[in-house]
């Protein structure tokens, strides 16, 4: 049957009562909304740039600081930490690997001195080991630890490597993990072998400077191996994973990697508690 427009209208209207003043309120409802999440946006924007500041500010505070030589420690960047919103778990694994990341680039433009970068990353490290034993540390200390042992590890520095800092900062960064760390820089094969007797491993990790270590690496790995019968398992990396195609097969290790996580659990450890939201 055919229906005139004007009664299809009407038929619509009184099927629907109100049907319009319900589109306008759903209308309103929904700008509201993009409003409101269209402020959030530009707030977290907001926010997300002035923590950027803070951080651009930090790490010139910084480098600023290595570069003086006024004894003192992680006091004199205390103000600018709490600004930068940054913890020690962040100082240590974030802003101290940059910061030697920015000496060597220094060193590599002719901007500083060898013996300005030595300086400067002795402070760096020192400001690991503060961050490591002060209150930062105690505020960033496992929460639970395995209920049967606590995992224990063998972290070297093999032979005349000066490039210790990574080692240091790995260090860090298992004792946060809830992992006990013997850290051994450069220790002769007497000093090894008198560790792995008196003291029980669940694994190793080598820290290798780069290409010119890796022969020392390779006899610290063979040392390992052959003090317990080839059980041991020995993780290697350090600045030599960027230069060196393939480490682990150039050194003798189980494996070759930079990231903790997956070096714990390629060593039989897992997964452990971690801080990182404690303020320094």
């Amino acid at each position: 049957m055919f229906v005139s427009r004007t009664n299809t209208a009407q038929q619509d209207d009184s099927a629907a009562p109100g049907a319009g003043r319900g589109n306008v309120a759903w209308l309103a409802a929904a700008a509201v909304a993009q409003l409101a999440a269209r402020e959030a946006r530009t707030d977290a924007a907001a926010h997300a740039a002035a923590d950027g500041q803070a951080c651009a500010r930090f790490a010139a505070a910084l480098m600023a600081h290595l570069r003086r030589n006024d004894g003192q420690g992680l006091a004199a960047l205390q103000a600018d930490l709490r600004l930068a919103r940054i913890g020690c778990a962040d100082l240590v694994d974030r802003h101290v690997p940059q910061a030697a990341r920015c000496l060597g680039q220094g060193w590599e433009d002719d901007d500083l001195s060898f013996a300005q970068v030595s300086m400067a990353s002795a402070r760096l490290q020192a400001l690991v080991r503060e961050a490591m034993t002060g209150r930062g540390a105690e505020a960033c200390a496992p929460r639970s630890l395995a209920p049967a042992r606590q995992a224990a590890v063998l972290v070297t520095v093999a032979g005349d490597d000066q490039h210790t800092l990574g080692a240091v900062v790995l260090t860090s960064q298992l004792r946060r993990r809830g992992v006990s760390v013997c850290l051994a820089l450069q220790p002769t094969a007497a000093e090894v072998t008198a560790l792995l007797r008196n003291r029980r491993f669940d694994g190793a990790m080598v820290s290798v400077g780069g290409q010119g270590r890796l022969a020392c690496a390779r006899n610290m790995i063979k040392l390992l191996k052959s003090l317990t019968d080839g059980q041991m398992q020995v993780a290697v990396g350090g600045a030599a994973m960027e230069k060196v195609m393939d480490l682990g097969a150039a050194t003798g290790a189980d494996l070759a990697t930079n990231d903790v996580g997956l070096a714990l659990r390629t060593l039989g450890l897992g997964p452990a508690a971690s801080c990182a939201t404690e303020r320094v």
